[in-house]
């Protein structure tokens, strides 16, 4: 899945009209995988279902552009089946210190091209 965002990142640079058609079905597939393996196994403590959860919402943040209206609902679904079981405040700490990283990712991505150490010809 992390290969994915790396190949968004490039994808997006080099050739943007290609993102959605080239990473789609990978996304879908792996997305697809993951939820099969994940339900075959239940977590054995507070501490894994707290963190399946993070881990979904991580990737379906980064990734849910590229998957179907199904395996969103197959995604809210098996996440909505371990709220009752999770860490509501970890789950919350950790939600808020990804989407803090992300914002800052995004940010420093954005203002890169003006900064005078940048030697990307892209």
């Amino acid at each position: 899945m992390m290969c994915c965002v790396l190949q968004q990142a490039e994808l997006e640079l080099c050739a943007p009209q290609l993102t959605s058609q080239c990473l789609q079905a990978t996304v879908q597939s792996a997305f697809d995988n993951l939820l099969d393996h994940l339900e075959a196994r239940e977590p054995s403590s507070e501490r894994e279902v707290t963190q399946r959860v993070i881990d979904i919402c991580a990737l379906e943040q980064a990734l849910g552009g590229f998957t179907s209206l199904e395996t969103r609902t197959h995604v809210n679904a098996y996440r909505a089946g371990l709220v009752g079981q999770l860490d509501q405040r970890k789950l919350q700490l950790c939600l808020n210190n990804m989407r803090s990283s992300m914002r800052m990712a995004i940010e420093s991505l954005e203002g890169g091209a003006e900064d005078d150490l940048n030697t990307s010809n892209i």
